[in-house]
């Protein structure tokens, strides 16, 4: 991470390759996850060509496994786009199956809109404030990340990539002790204020508190 960048560490490496990372399906899984139901089974049209068909019970299953964007490559997916040809005989040749990120995210929405979900907007879904007042209450990063995700998940919205996770909680952390510190200035004697001056010097002897 670029040392210019001030976003906090909230996940260790193998956590963010947990949550983000494509789904290892075993066998069983894929019967579970592709498995379409009678609601879901008008993703899967005729009026569709065969990789849209693919790519929506691709993404239908991995969201259901667990409601995150993900970013992946195509041999990362080749095994279960594989299985999902097999299992709904869609007349998909491998060897062009692969998308452009237009096409991935017009597949994501409609997926999205079936399950009732929406792409994060920080405009419209005001996250940053909702950490700020969180953060007023848990000290952890991590737990304040398990909490938005709890809070995204429960108003059906899509959970976005770490980097902006890690961006919006670490605003929204910041934000919060701004404003901690003016509360606790704004309690503070013109007194008190000098003593913690004195206090607050850094090695050059320029006061920290101005």
């Amino acid at each position: 991470m670029p040392e210019n960048d001030n976003r906090i560490e909230i996940l260790t490496d193998s956590e963010i390759q947990e949550l983000y990372g494509v789904p290892q399906f075993t066998d069983a899984q894929r019967e579970r996850y592709f498995d379409l139901d009678d609601s879901e089974i008008v993703l899967l049209s005729p009026r569709n060509d065969a990789i849209t068909n693919a790519y929506r019970v691709l993404l239908l299953g991995h969201f259901k496994y667990k409601p995150v964007i993900l970013q992946f490559s195509f041999a990362e997916i080749k095994s279960d786009l594989d299985y999902i040809r097999k299992k709904y005989k869609l007349h998909l040749s491998l060897t062009k199956a692969d998308i452009s990120r237009t096409q991935k995210s017009r597949f994501y929405e409609s997926v999205l809109n079936f399950c009732g979900f929406e792409y994060f907007d920080e405009n419209k879904h005001q996250l940053t404030a909702f950490v700020s007042r969180v953060a007023n209450q848990i000290a952890e990063p991590r737990e304040v990340f398990d909490t938005c995700v709890t809070y995204l998940h429960e108003r059906k919205i899509a959970i976005p990539a770490y980097s902006t996770m890690q961006k919006t909680i670490s605003h929204g952390i910041k934000l919060e002790e701004k404003t901690l510190e003016k509360n606790l200035l704004a309690h503070l004697s013109t007194d008190d204020l000098e003593i913690m001056k004195q206090m607050a010097v850094a090695e050059d002897d320029k006061p920290l508190i101005t």
